[in-house]
């Protein structure tokens, strides 16, 4: 492809052709930055060509990035857009050294190159994040910061952070070139005070992590990661039209779509799952364009629909061979909707076997397919971990007086009170006295 790309929609088209689009993570270094661009892969002629990019869209946000760096040189090169990036503001690498701690923009060069203030240490990839630094006065109960040297660059939703400014601050205004306004009012009254910055940019659009599904025409239906809209690609004129709303303020983020043998589109609400606490689904029928509700929360299904999401993650899909719909949940519950009778139900738990206990798997983003004797496979993962207790003390990696460690696998993360932020199982000393971990 033109760019990298991770978690992203994609369709083999009647003609043979692959079409892909977006990108949860997309382009040099695969920054997150919800990609939006299209492009076509030719069998025949073993290439691949740009596609119409996703309509845009507003709400947009991007605060990764990403380029292509040499070894022993300062130069970027291969960014999407350097638009509003200004020197002096800080590079900050999301993994790896090729940028070494301390590097900023040295000069902006054209729209997809800048100069860093170093030589890189690696060669490839890169993805990272843009930290301008800004000096400014403060007064308590203010959203005003003035006596900036210079505004230029930055731009509303750019997240600040420093002495007297509240946790989850963003630029909301940049009333001149010397004072910003910020969304929450200063706690502190205070002169010169150095400000961090996380720079925000809303591009046109974005598409992500996004589902698509092939209708009759052909046509592509993708959903949305910041609406419930969805839009139509037309290969044949490689343009997008607008399609139909959803019948629920839900996106399409991290979503499957599915289809019955009539043709409609079965489509499990993740996101409005989430915030209304109970399973919502809809279905699509491409004759009408037209969304309809199918959950039995607001009475538009009958029998059970459960709770099926990870945060905000989703196993897929499948149309059995009797039609049904087996939406695997990335909790590891699923459920079986019958379209003739258009009921829901709880299906099987995803229940197996971890360190000789059972254990409820999840399927969180994670593939299955229907083989030709009808049953179903599908990946599972530990993302649903486990709870347990044990004891702690301040300045010691060693959790102790774990009541079973058998379950506990190497690199999982570890929460809990008196545990710091991303911490994660270093050894398990099973068969000791009082079962430990490190």
């Amino acid at each position: 492809m033109s760019s990298p790309r991770l978690d992203f929609a994609s369709q083999v088209l009647p003609n043979g052709k692959l079409w892909v689009l977006g990108g949860e993570y997309s382009g040099p270094g695969i920054p997150r930055n919800d990609g939006y661009f299209g492009e076509i892969f030719d069998p025949v002629s073993n290439s691949w060509s740009p596609a119409a990019p996703y309509p845009n869209v507003a709400g947009c946000g991007v605060t990764q990035f990403g380029g292509v760096v040499t070894s022993g040189s300062p130069v970027m090169t291969n960014i999407i857009s350097t638009a509003g990036w200004q020197p002096g503001w800080a590079v900050t690498p999301l993994s790896g050294t090729a940028i070494p701690a301390g590097t900023v923009i040295a000069s902006v060069d054209s729209p997809a190159q800048i100069q860093l203030s170093t030589n890189a240490k690696g060669t490839g990839g890169v993805s990272f994040t843009l930290n301008p630094q800004i000096t400014g006065n403060t007064v308590s109960g203010s959203k005003t910061i003035t006596g900036i040297a210079s505004t230029t660059g930055i731009q509303t939703r750019f997240q600040i952070s420093g002495p007297g400014i509240p946790a989850g601050s963003t630029v909301t205004g940049i009333p001149s070139a010397t004072t910003l306004t910020i969304s929450q009012n200063a706690t502190a009254t205070a002169s010169g005070v150095t400000f961090a910055m996380a720079a925000v940019f809303t591009p046109p659009s974005c598409a992500g992590d996004l589902l698509s599904i092939l209708l009759p025409g052909p046509k592509i239906m993708a959903g949305s990661i910041v609406s419930n809209n969805t839009y139509l690609y037309d290969p044949v004129t490689d343009s997008w039209s607008p399609g139909a709303t959803k019948a629920y303020n839900d996106g399409s983020d991290e979503e499957g779509w599915a289809r019955l043998s009539e043709g409609t589109i079965l489509n499990y609400d993740l996101s409005a799952s989430n915030s209304k606490g109970a399973g919502y689904a809809e279905r699509y029928d491409p004759a009408t364009n037209r969304w309809t509700a199918i959950s039995p929360a607001d009475g538009t299904a009958k029998g059970n629909l459960p709770l099926l999401g990870l945060g905000g993650e989703l196993g897929p899909l499948l149309r059995l061979s009797d039609d049904r719909i087996f939406v695997i949940g990335g909790n590891g519950h699923t459920a079986l909707y019958t379209p003739s009778t258009n009921t829901w139900a709880a299906g099987p738990d995803m229940i197996g076997t971890l360190g000789g206990q059972p254990f409820r798997f999840a399927a969180d983003d994670a593939p299955a397919a229907v083989l030709p004797n009808g049953h179903v496979i599908l990946v599972g993962d530990g993302g649903n971990g486990v709870a347990s207790s044990g004891t702690i003390a301040a300045g010691s990696p060693v959790i102790t007086a774990i009541p079973s460690t058998a379950q506990l696998v190497v690199g999982w993360a570890v929460s809990g009170s008196g545990i710091p932020p991303g911490v994660t199982i270093k050894s398990v000393d099973s068969g000791i006295t009082d079962h430990t971990l490190r």
